[in-house]
């Protein structure tokens, strides 16, 4: 430090003396700039250190991040700049003139903007290969090209003017770029949802179209073509919701066309010996719902009414479905069956399972099979009741100018109907085994012969005692002697009177097979039906899906009707 400067500090003259008060003035004015110039160095030393960080960093941000590589040469022009800029700045020397070192300031403050400007867009250009900016999969051409194109737009700015203005407002395009991705993918997952779902629901359609009656089948088509307009028009969404609900109406479809055709056949179904005074009193439930028929039309004027023609579609099912239960118990009341008991659709998988284990009818009753089985639709059991009876007759020759039959007479057949109509259990005979029968009461069920309770016998006919042991017996049917020693009569173990002492033989007990092993099976296509002339008419008395000779594997009957 110079005489002067140690002087200027302790505030007095070149020789020492004390200062005027214009020495103090110009003292005062040098000490202030050397104090800027102070603060300039520092400014300029402690900008140099972040200046050069920055660098380091941007140049590692180049080598790590191969993406930026198709823009390195402008990204390096940009580093270049900035770092001449630096050069300069540090290498010059700090002047006492204030107004050029106030411009040098601005100079720096203005590098160290452009060089963090060029930071944060780096840091941008670096986010474009990440997910949240890439192009769905299955994106259309027309979609793709809205992303990438923007993506390029917005990668020339950045490279070609990072200034702060531009890199700040770059962050928001970037964002926008996202929300574009974001809407693209649920666009195409839409989509994706939509041609899935309407693919499903389109083999439907082209099943059943040919089933339908003219009138609904044109309107079905209609409503069809308008959801698919949707898809074409891309809102996915509506299209998709307008194929959910075609589903729904196709499911009710059937059961609607099924129960209308039973609705105008009441005539035939009296013709075709059924008792007319069972349809008769349903007449106005089966009205009712084909009066709901023509609602149709009301409900579903247009795609947007798909909605209304489900629910309209529902009602008419419900209306017949609940008109054709009526009419079926009707026909089983007539007929004192008990079909729809044991196999009604109503029957669960719990009570078919325990008629095969423990042969426990689902009314309650006892009655052993090794198949259980149930119909799925109340519609089913109506139409193959019908045929059965049609079917059974005219094998058997009875027509409608045939001589009346004697009562009693009964006839039985098994019917093929060339659709699934069942499902239920088949037991696995290799698992049967004997149960002995019961009463109500718990007691024990014995057989009996001419009505009397027959007794346990060995291989020789000859009567048991509760030890095994053979009976004295006489006669030609060798019954055991009674007091008197004369043999009884016939197997009559109440009414028989023995001897004081003597062993009495062991009544024979009834016994079912039941099974403990069974398979589920579904997809039953024949009938066993019984019908009997009770003088007046052919009764239905029994009735259900026939599973003999059906194969749970193949899943089709082996054996020929």
């Amino acid at each position: 430090m110079s005489t002067n400067e140690k002087d200027v500090k302790k505030g007095v003259g070149s020789k020492g003396k004390k200062a005027t008060p214009k020495q103090d003035e110009w003292i005062q004015k040098h000490l202030d700039v050397q104090l800027d110039m102070a603060h300039g160095w520092r400014e300029m030393v402690d900008w140099g250190a972040d200046a050069k960080a920055l660098i380091a960093a941007f140049d590692d941000l180049r080598a790590a991040l191969p993406g930026l590589a198709k823009i390195d040469s402008a990204l390096a022009a940009h580093r270049e700049r900035i770092k001449k800029a630096f050069d300069t700045l540090t290498g010059a020397r700090i002047t006492n003139d204030k107004a050029i070192r106030e411009e040098k300031q601005r100079e720096i403050e203005a590098l160290l903007a452009d060089l963090g400007a060029l930071q944060a867009a780096t840091a941008l250009l670096a986010k474009f290969d990440a997910p949240a900016y890439a192009v769905p999969a299955e994106a259309s051409d027309k979609e793709s090209a809205a992303i990438t194109q923007a993506l390029a737009a917005l990668r020339k700015k950045l490279v070609a003017t990072p200034t702060p203005e531009v890199v700040t407002k770059a962050g928001g395009e970037l964002a926008a770029i996202a929300t574009l991705v974001t809407r693209t993918t649920k666009i195409v997952a839409d989509r994706k949802a939509w041609a899935a779902r309407h693919a499903v629901v389109e083999k439907t359609y082209k099943a059943a179209q040919a089933g339908f009656d003219p009138a609904v089948s044109a309107k079905i088509t209609g409503w069809w073509q308008a959801v698919s307009g949707d898809a074409a028009a891309l809102d996915y969404v509506q299209a998709l919701a307008g194929v959910n609900v075609m589903d729904q109406v196709f499911a009710q479809l059937p059961k609607t066309q099924a129960a209308a055709k039973a609705a105008r056949g009441q005539q035939t179904l009296a013709a075709k010996a059924l008792d007319a005074s069972v349809v008769t009193p349903l007449k106005k439930d089966l009205d009712a719902a084909e009066l709901l028929l023509t609602k149709l039309d009301e409900a579903a004027t247009g795609v947007t009414k798909l909605t209304e023609a489900a629910a309209a579609f529902a009602t008419v099912s419900k209306a017949y479905t609940t008109a054709l239960v009526k009419l079926a118990k009707a026909h089983e009341t007539t007929d004192g069956g008990h079909s729809l008991d044991r196999h009604g659709p109503e029957i669960t998988d719990d009570l078919l399972k325990r008629r095969v284990e423990k042969g426990l009818a689902a009314d309650g009753v006892l009655s052993p099979t090794h198949s259980s089985t149930k119909f799925d639709k109340v519609e089913d059991w109506l139409e193959t009741r019908d045929a059965a009876i049609k079917k059974i007759l005219a094998d058997n020759g009875v027509t409608a100018t045939s001589l009346p039959p004697a009562v009693g007479t009964s006839y039985q057949g098994v019917l093929e109907h060339n659709k699934p109509i069942d499902s239920g259990f088949i037991a696995d005979k290799t698992t049967a085994s004997e149960k002995p029968m019961t009463d109500a009461s718990g007691d024990p069920v014995y057989e009996t012969k001419k009505g009397k309770k027959r007794w346990v016998r060995n291989d020789k006919s000859e009567p048991l005692a509760a030890d095994g042991s053979v009976l004295p017996c006489g006669g030609a049917e060798k019954n055991p002697l009674d007091e008197n020693g004369a043999p009884v009569a016939a197997d009559d173990h109440a009414t028989a009177k023995w001897k004081k002492g003597a062993k009495t033989p062991v009544l024979r007990v009834k016994t079912f097979t039941v099974y403990s092993g069974h398979t589920k099976v579904s997809g039953l296509t024949r009938t066993l039906t019984t019908i009997e002339w009770d003088g007046t008419k052919w009764k239905v008395v029994q009735h259900f899906p026939h599973a003999e000779g059906w194969d749970p594997v193949q899943k089709k009957y082996t054996t020929p009707i």
